[in-house]
């Protein structure tokens, strides 16, 4: 990642955020929340993937549903 950025990994999340209110973020985390399923089945059968590569994917996605379900630790590095 560039330096600039306070992270160490491309694999660290950092939100560049503009303002967004409590009703926008509980939209976004809804439509998120929405299309779990259908967005680990792609990942499942993407075809050009290695098994490996899949399951890391997976891992990386459990994070990011993982952060959704904590939506009071996401707000305060989302809303600014």
């Amino acid at each position: 990642p560039d330096a600039a950025l306070p992270i160490k990994s491309i694999h660290e999340r950092y939100f560049l955020s503009y303002p967004i209110d409590k009703s926008e973020f509980d939209e976004v985390i809804n439509f998120y929340l929405s299309i779990e399923k259908s967005v680990y089945n792609m990942c499942r059968q993407a075809t050009y993937l290695t098994q490996n590569s899949k399951e890391e994917a997976e891992l990386y996605l459990k994070s990011f549903y993982d952060a959704l379900r904590s939506p009071d630790e996401l707000k305060a590095q989302i809303i600014k």
